[in-house]
């Protein structure tokens, strides 16, 4: 798991301290080389004027993707309080 902290502005000058959670399994080959991998980001926004987000995506990084996308996100969740 990997844990950040970090912040960001929006254009209407709210000030969010983000927390960001991503919960990934690497998929490895018989070598130890990774074939893919496979996991969850979940992000908390609170905005100095109130605002209140968690944000909740599921990814797949797949560094063979013959089309050369190698990241797909599908979103799970997202709340605003």
């Amino acid at each position: 798991m990997v844990a950040c902290n970090w912040t960001v502005t929006s254009s209407s000058g709210e000030e969010f301290d983000v927390i960001e959670n991503d919960k990934g399994t690497e998929i490895l080959d018989v070598d130890g080389n990774r074939i893919k991998e496979i996991g969850t980001w979940r992000i908390v926004l609170n905005g100095n004027l109130g605002s209140h987000y968690i944000i909740t995506w599921s990814y797949t990084f797949d560094p063979n993707d013959p089309a050369e996308i190698y990241w797909y996100f599908s979103l799970i969740d997202a709340k605003c309080h």
